[in-house]
C-alpha cells in the first residue's frame, strides 16, 4: 500500500536530486493506480518531481510538466509492456488529459491542463 495512492509512495515520484520536492498531481496519481491495476505488473517510476537544477542537468525542458508534477517518465522494458500501457491509456481513461511522449525505454505520462492536449509525440 503506497502513501499517496494504492501503489505508489511518495518516495517513488520525489525529485531524485535529493531536493525533497515530490508535490505531485494526484490526478496523476490515481492514473497510475488504474494503469497499475489494469496491467497486473509493478509501474517503474524513471523520473517524477523535478526542481529546476535537477530538471536543467538532465536536460529537461525549461516548461516540463516534471517542474509542477504534473507528470511522470514510467520505464518500459519491453515492447509487449508499451503495448499495454498505450492500450490502457487510450482505451480505458476516459476523459483524462491524453499527453504521452514515447521514448525507446519510458514513457512519459502528463496531466498539465496548461499544455497542449491529446497529444502523443515521440523522443529521438
Amino acid at each position: 500500500m503506497g502513501d499517496l495512492g494504492k501503489f505508489f509512495d511518495r518516495k517513488e515520484v520525489a525529485c531524485s536530486d535529493g531536493c525533497g520536492f515530490d508535490s505531485i498531481n494526484q490526478i496523476l496519481i490515481d492514473l497510475l493506480d488504474r494503469m497499475r491495476m489494469f496491467l497486473n505488473e509493478p509501474i517503474h517510476v524513471t523520473s517524477g518531481c523535478r526542481c529546476e537544477k535537477h530538471n536543467l542537468e538532465v536536460g529537461g525542458f525549461p516548461d516540463s510538466e516534471h517542474l509542477t508534477g504534473d507528470a511522470v517518465d514510467i520505464e518500459i522494458p519491453d515492447s509487449a509492456y508499451r503495448a499495454k500501457v498505450m492500450r490502457f491509456y487510450f482505451f480505458f481513461v476516459g476523459d483524462l488529459p491524453i499527453r504521452m511522449g514515447i521514448g525507446k525505454n519510458f514513457i512519459h505520462i502528463g496531466v498539465a491542463k496548461d499544455k497542449p492536449q491529446e497529444v502523443v509525440w515521440l523522443y529521438p
